[in-house]
């Protein structure tokens, strides 16, 4: 029996490993005994089909986002792309990013490289994190089946939530851009299935945080309360001193099978769950596995333990429906808010000095003229209000999913049947209650995973409960959840209502304008006053009175217009300047914001803005 080494972290890029259960060392090659294994013994099954899922990556900086994609990355089928890593004190991490990778849905376990038979993991954690097994060196990490299905993941990378530098407000907007491509370039098929929330276990819970995540979710309600926590950090060496506290505050025996590792996943959940306000599902995980300092490997142990925790958060991810990313509203934040009021109030300026020329020119031409453009603009302005109204309401007018909570159907097991990935003799099995008190007529989305199906599923006391058993093969671990939920139609029934209503009395009102704009019509117009220059010049100021108008008004609205493609860029900037000090957005912000839109229009508006100071 051999001591578990419990090396030190070494910086620089993960350790990979193929679906097949190759893993590499320092170097980046597979090890010898693991080639000698796949030659003996390893068989490769057929695949089955890819599941697809986007999920987007959260976290405050330096928590192990780009680290734990690395770790996906090393499991993918082709590798791709390396996501740079921050050295704890500056983040790599400055703009969204996404990665697409091909990962195997899959357990691992332990097998001994020669004579190819599974390695049984002692009965308790004590015996687990003090002992390696005669002979360590010969055992390596292998998929339960390599036929198991893929996951065919888009991971969306962005910036840290708590941007010492201030650029929270520019990292939100990297990250609205890059959901507003994905949008466009699937011709509005895209969807959001996941967003996993990244945070160091050896890190406590902030209050600080809480806005950032109050914003998200604000933005995207669907997929909140089915949000993954993700514990990174959780190595075997901090494992095993929670242990060792935990021995000496209670005297655990040699043989004692408690959990020190459901001890640690509930803690944190409840600490999160008093912080922030809500209960997501916890997940830990050790996003890079340590390495032997005399070998320069991934002790087998370990690696085992590192892709049995992941493989379990992607098979949580993997049945997500989500939602799609033209229903999200992503708000503004109050520093943008404080930041867009000042370019608006100067736009306004602008356009008080345009509208008085205006007037100015109204006189010169005639008044029938006047009011044929005065009624054109009104109907104009409630046909655009309606628009807005109506994309308001397809948002939440709809049977897109609210999930409500996820619950894992998983019931507690040793840490050694959890990380080894298997049972013996018999799989696991359990029963699983669901009751919504604040949603009458909740649903249950409850599927099937790798191996392990809900055996039955019924609703008890009229509909009120929601109870189903599950069972998983013989040697597999249950991965499964169930997700209460209800729709957008019904979580959101009394706006709808109000959204109906308004456009009803809208339409009405814009069909009386339209009347008025008719008989206006019907008077005629001078031909002398169609030739002459004043109504000319009151056609192009009232057009660019026009133009100052529409920016105001995206500038006033609480949301970011992700279908103003041009206003996107403008904003970044402009956020990213005043972040830490909204007074030092100016006149140049403005006529960027301007010259998105018109370009011609830009030196005119800085003339202006000089003017008007």
């Amino acid at each position: 029996m051999h001591r578990l080494h419990l090396g030190e972290r070494q910086s620089g890029q993960p350790h990979a490993s193929d679906q097949n259960g190759r893993h590499f060392n320092k170097d980046g090659n597979s090890t010898k005994r693991e080639q000698d294994y796949r030659r003996t013994g390893a068989q490769s099954g057929k695949l089955s089909p890819p599941v697809t899922a986007n999920v987007l990556i959260i976290g405050p900086t330096q928590t192990g986002k780009s680290t734990f994609i690395n770790r996906i990355r090393s499991l993918a089928r082709i590798p791709g792309e390396y996501a740079p890593e921050g050295n704890r004190i500056s983040s790599k991490t400055t703009e969204a990013k996404s990665y697409l990778l091909d990962v195997p849905l899959t357990s691992y376990k332990l097998v001994d490289s020669k004579s190819g038979k599974d390695v049984r993991l002692p009965a308790s954690e004590k015996a687990m994190l003090d002992t390696l097994w005669a002979e360590p060196e010969d055992e390596i990490v292998v998929p339960v089946d390599s036929a198991d299905p893929r996951l065919h993941l888009q991971i969306i990378d962005s910036p840290g939530l708590d941007d010492s530098d201030g650029n929270d407000f520019a990292n939100i907007m990297e990250v609205v851009t890059l959901l507003n491509r994905m949008h466009t370039e699937s011709k509005g098929q895209a969807r959001l299935n996941s967003v996993i929330f990244i945070m160091s276990i050896q890190t406590a819970f902030a209050s600080t945080l809480g806005e950032m995540l109050k914003y998200y979710r604000k933005c995207m309600p669907n997929l909140f309360a089915s949000v993954v926590v993700v514990n990174t950090n959780f190595t075997v060496k901090f494992w095993d001193q929670e242990l060792s506290k935990e021995r000496k505050k209670h005297r655990y025996s040699r043989h004692q099978t408690e959990s020190v590792y459901d001890k640690v996943l509930e803690n944190r959940q409840q600490k999160f769950a008093e912080t922030f306000g809500f209960d997501p599902i916890h997940f830990l995980l050790d996003s890079k596995p340590a390495v032997d300092e005399e070998t320069g490997e991934v002790s087998a142990f370990e690696e085992l333990m590192s892709r049995n925790g992941l493989s379990r958060i992607l098979n949580a991810v993997s049945h997500r429906e989500g939602m799609p990313i033209d229903q999200m509203t992503p708000y503004k934040l109050d520093q943008m808010i404080l930041i867009d009021d000042r370019c608006r109030e100067r736009l306004i300026r602008v356009q008080l000095n345009w509208e008085a020329q205006c007037k100015i020119l109204e006189t010169r031409v005639s008044q029938t003229r006047v009011k044929q453009m005065k009624a054109e603009d009104r109907v104009k302005s409630w046909a655009s209000q309606i628009q807005r109204d109506k994309e308001a309401l397809s948002k939440i007018d709809n049977d897109t999913k609210y999930d409500i909570k996820v619950y894992p159907a998983t019931r507690h097991f040793s840490a050694p049947l959890l990380f080894g990935g298997w049972l013996y003799r018999i799989g696991g099995e359990g029963t699983k209650s669901i009751v919504e008190p604040d949603y009458p007529g909740f649903k249950v989305d409850a599927t099937d995973s790798i191996k392990t199906s809900w055996t039955m599923k019924e609703w008890r006391d009229g509909g009120k409960e929601w109870v189903g058993t599950f069972k998983a093969k013989p040697g597999i671990i249950p991965q499964l959840t169930a997700t209460s939920y209800t729709t957008n139609k019904q979580f959101h029934r009394r706006r709808i209502m109000e959204l109906r209503e308004s456009i009803a009395n809208k339409e009405v009102d814009m069909i009386i304008f339209q009347e008025h704009l008719a008989d206006v019509h019907k008077l005629g117009t001078d031909s002398e006053d169609e030739n002459d220059g004043n109504l000319s010049k009151l056609k192009i100021l009232a057009k660019k009175v026009e133009t100052i108008k529409h920016l105001t008004d995206l500038l006033k609205r609480d949301e970011i217009p992700l279908n103003e493609v041009a206003f996107l860029n403008p904003a970044k900037r402009r956020y990213k300047k005043g972040a830490l000090n909204p007074s030092l957005v100016g006149s140049a912000e403005i006529v960027d914001l301007v010259g998105a839109y018109y370009p011609g229009l830009s030196y005119e508006i800085e003339e202006m803005l000089r003017q008007t100071i």
